[in-house]
């Protein structure tokens, strides 16, 4: 895990090397699930909007 701290305010960024984001996918276990994790972890999704999702909901919209 990586962590720095924040230029323009307290607190710090964390974020997940490679291999931790490698592993976190493996541990999906239906489709949907891999791609929600791998939004959390590339794009910085908070652990709370992914976990609130509803299942039928998508959260990946196409136009």
């Amino acid at each position: 895990m990586n962590l720095q701290e924040h230029e323009q305010k307290d607190g710090f960024k964390i974020w997940l090397s490679e291999q931790e984001v490698s592993s976190l996918l493996d541990q999906a276990i239906h489709p949907r699930a891999s791609i929600a994790l791998a939004l959390g972890a590339k794009c910085g999704v908070q652990e709370i909007v992914i976990t609130d999702r509803p299942p039928d909901e998508s959260i990946i919209y196409v136009s």
